[in-house]
């Protein structure tokens, strides 16, 4: 089943050990990723910067705990449904592996998906600048 399917029907795209739980990690949600763009915005432009950089890279995860102390916690609570204290009191290696997922259950989305929509949207807005078509008539 592909991430868009998994999203459509509920199905977890995985399945993480995290802090004595097993978590299961979905596709983001609409108010979910609302959330997280409030709360992160610094955290995914650093993403967007640092681009080839995979998921699983130890560098890559301290660099974005470095710059974002703060945001990693709170968007991987926003993504799981849990509270950051918790996120917080796990041990480094399942805060990698929780990241890893959350980022890999919804880099396709974003890639694949999100990307080419905002492109189009972007062309239809620029073909409806002032005088390219008609227009309702003001009152």
């Amino acid at each position: 089943m592909t991430n868009e399917a998994q999203a459509l029907s509920g199905a977890a795209v995985g399945v993480v050990a995290f802090a004595g739980e097993r978590l299961e990690i979905r596709p983001l949600r609409f108010g979910q990723l609302l959330d997280i763009l409030a709360v992160a915005s610094p955290l995914i432009e650093s993403l967007t910067a640092l681009g080839n950089a995979s998921a699983d890279d130890l560098g890559f995860f301290f660099e974005l705990v470095r710059k974002h102390r703060q945001e990693v916690p709170q968007v991987l609570a926003l993504a799981t449904g849990r509270e950051a204290a918790f996120i917080e009191s796990a041990e480094l290696d399942e805060v990698l592996d929780l990241f890893a997922a959350v980022y890999g259950a919804n880099r396709d989305f974003f890639d694949q998906r999100l990307r080419p929509a905002i492109d189009r949207l972007g062309a239809r807005l620029r073909a409806g600048k002032p005088g390219a078509g008609s227009t309702p008539p003001s009152s």
